[in-house]
């Protein structure tokens, strides 16, 4: 944007900001390079929750599962042999044999086996993208497990956020060229967050973070919008 927009004053700005949030940073990703000599590595599970995103088989929805396939994570799991006799059998050869090798073999191993499922059936990913999102928003659908109470409560949460999110978006779109720069950026930088978080195991505490930044998009529009009458006015009598 520096080299093809106008108005660099606003884009150096931004890119300010951006410096200063990565500098912070710099001390962990040096300590990572230090122990790993890896550049810009921020952890050794990805490669595990890309593998579980990726998992081609019916019963599974993208959510991550513990290494020793026994499903005793979030949420209230179906403790029985059968459950945990269905893991094993679509997951354990794989995963017993990437465990064999030092935390990061571990990942690079993850993630082949995980680009292998994508490309052998890529559909299934974009089905479990669909199921991060769903989980992002209403918290389900998880895989073998039961789903709580609590999800009416998360439908009408998840759902507000969904449709003002979209009717925000129409009217974003509509007005772009008298949408201020700040907003736009935010736009921008949360739109990517979301569309690569969606792309591994996802859950609400993604979404939940950025809960602020979208009630200040939202609270800008709808100071920008003119007052809505929710009374008809009165008829006219011919």
């Amino acid at each position: 944007m520096l080299l093809i927009k106008k108005h660099k004053a606003h884009y150096l700005r931004t890119l300010y900001t951006l410096l200063i949030a990565f500098a912070l940073s710099v001390p962990y990703l040096v300590y990572t390079w230090h122990i790993t000599g890896k550049v810009f590595y921020w952890g050794n599970s990805g490669g595990m929750s890309l593998y579980w995103m990726s998992s081609p088989y019916d019963n599974d929805y993208g959510d991550w599962k513990l290494p020793d396939l026994s499903n005793h994570q979030y949420p209230i799991s179906f403790k029985s042999a059968e459950v945990v006799a269905l893991l094993r059998k679509d997951h354990q050869k794989e995963v017993s044999a990437i465990l064999k090798h030092n935390e990061l073999e571990q990942d690079e191993l993850f993630k082949q086996a995980a680009i292998n499922n994508i490309k052998s059936n890529p559909w299934k990913y974009v089905q479990n993208y669909l199921n991060n999102i769903s989980r992002m928003l209403f918290n389900f659908p998880y895989s073998y497990s039961y789903q709580e109470a609590a999800i009416v409560r998360n439908i009408i949460v998840g759902s507000t956020i969904l449709w003002a999110s979209v009717i925000g978006l129409i009217f974003t779109l509509l007005n772009w060229r008298n949408i201020i720069l700040p907003v736009k950026i935010v736009l921008l930088v949360t739109g990517v967050y979301l569309a690569l978080s969606a792309a591994l195991s996802a859950y609400p505490r993604q979404l939940d973070i950025i809960i602020p930044v979208l009630l200040f998009w939202i609270g800008y529009l709808a100071a920008r919008i003119k007052k809505i009458e929710f009374k008809f006015p009165p008829e006219k009598l011919a």
